[in-house]
């Protein structure tokens, strides 16, 4: 489960970029638990994912990939760094227009 943590509905919101708190687990499959979803967000979990986020910015490989884990399809090594980047500052963005629209 740790491999595909970072997708949305399970480590992040989709629509807002903003972390989630934490999910339930079925300690013995590892399956995520129905309504076990913390869909509320912390300081603690936003700071590591825009570490995250700004690694993967500055090129490094290990962060690319955690944030391309989960998405469709396979990674590509040669374009990995550049699709990462894109969605990185997609991210970025999204949270950044959900913070904006708190503040009005």
């Amino acid at each position: 489960m740790e491999g595909k943590f970072h997708a949305p509905g399970v480590g992040y919101d989709a629509v807002t970029g903003f972390t989630y708190d934490g999910h339930m687990l079925d300690y013995t499959t590892g399956e995520l638990l129905p309504g076990g979803l913390h869909d509320f967000s912390a300081a603690s979990k936003e700071s590591v994912h825009l570490a995250m986020i700004a690694l993967a910015l500055s090129n490094n490989s290990y962060a690319q990939t955690f944030l391309l884990s989960s998405q469709p399809g396979p990674l590509d090594p040669r374009t990995l760094a550049q699709s990462a980047k894109n969605f990185s500052l997609v991210l970025l963005q999204r949270k950044l227009d959900a913070y904006e629209a708190f503040n009005r």
